[in-house]
């Protein structure tokens, strides 16, 4: 019984700290910070083939995409690592990275091609 209620109290203040310091947990094992998650995926995006813009940013520990030219708002759920899904329209979205692991753009439903310009 003592173990159990030691174990409870350590997943609770850990839940805490984690809230307190606006830390999620992920798959409820450890605390991921900004840095190590969503932060990558801040920035201005063009896409490739028009003059077209979206700012993609961290609001309340979700990756909210804007889009620039009517500030229409489109939340992102992760399926796994780079790999989202737009919130009420089902597009798959897969961010890009270089060789030293940057994200540098996002391939919307497998066509759609943006180009990271920005922080």
């Amino acid at each position: 019984m003592k173990r159990y209620l030691i174990a409870f109290t350590l997943i609770v203040l850990t839940q805490s700290l984690c809230n307190a310091a606006n830390i999620k947990l992920a798959n409820n094992k450890y605390c991921l910070t900004q840095n190590d998650s969503l932060a990558n995926y801040i920035g201005k995006y063009k896409f490739s083939d028009r003059e077209v813009y979206i700012h993609i940013d961290v609001v309340n520990g979700d990756l909210v995409g804007t889009q620039l030219w009517d500030g229409n708002k489109v939340q992102f759920k992760r399926l796994h690592d780079d790999d989202f899904i737009v919130i009420g329209y089902d597009w798959s979205v897969k961010f890009l990275r270089d060789t030293d692991k940057k994200v540098t753009g996002i391939l919307v439903r497998g066509t759609d091609r943006l180009i990271k310009i920005s922080q």
